[in-house]
């Protein structure tokens, strides 16, 4: 497996949301257009795709090579408060006649979603752990509203000089070419938060219907 730390990052956002993740081969493409239905929270943390041809086939690789794409939510129906998409180059558009942007975060705002969270280039996958889990901690234990726990996660990413107690001695074990030292833009700065940003969300996320945690 080539992204070591996303299945741990889907198992922590679960733990931190009081559900369970879908990982591996059950994270299959009919199981998640079926699974978005009321859920408040949706998490993705997988590889994605990002087609500049075809704007709309960028997508988000999911078990089996299936990809989830921007056509296909162009499809769907959601009412979450926030998407989350750890994966790289999932904020990036391309503009179109009559200015518009198409892209995946476009097409997910088409289908309801209030708010996106993003990456602009290819993550780090230490990194975007690290950011990730201090996002949802930050709404979840701290009471954060989205924009505050999304930069507190990135400055407190950027000042570390070494790994951090909550990366555990069996993810340091995979961390081995890592220094710990996140000061460089490209580690802490690719993700960003579009739409409804001033919404407080800790009440989605402490209230049913329990969100969905996706990984590949």
């Amino acid at each position: 497996m080539d992204l070591p730390f996303a299945r741990a990052e889907s198992l922590k956002l679960a733990e931190l949301l009081g559900t369970r993740a879908i990982t591996g081969s059950e994270a299959t493409k009919d199981l998640l257009i079926a699974s978005l239905g009321g859920r408040r929270n949706v998490s993705f943390s997988c590889h994605a795709r990002f087609s500049a041809d075809d704007p709309l086939a960028s997508g988000i690789k999911l078990a089996g090579d299936e990809m989830l794409t921007a056509r296909d939510w162009l499809t769907l129906k959601t009412s979450a408060e926030l998407i989350s998409l750890s994966a790289c180059e999932s904020a990036v558009s391309s503009e179109r006649p009559g200015d518009e942007m198409l892209g995946l975060v476009r097409s997910m705002t088409f289908a309801g979603a209030r708010s996106v969270a993003a990456s602009l280039w290819k993550v780090d996958d230490l990194a975007t752990y690290i950011t990730m889990t201090r996002f949802y901690e930050n709404m979840t234990v701290r009471g954060l509203d989205r924009p505050q726990s999304l930069r507190e996660a990135q400055l407190y990413l950027r000042s570390l000089r070494s790994l951090p107690d909550s990366v555990g001695p069996e993810l340091k074990a995979l961390a081995t070419e890592s220094s710990g030292d996140f000061s460089h833009p490209y580690f802490w700065a690719p993700f960003v938060l579009m739409g409804a940003w001033k919404e407080r969300v800790r009440r989605a996320f402490r209230s049913p219907p329990h969100p969905i945690v996706s990984f590949r």
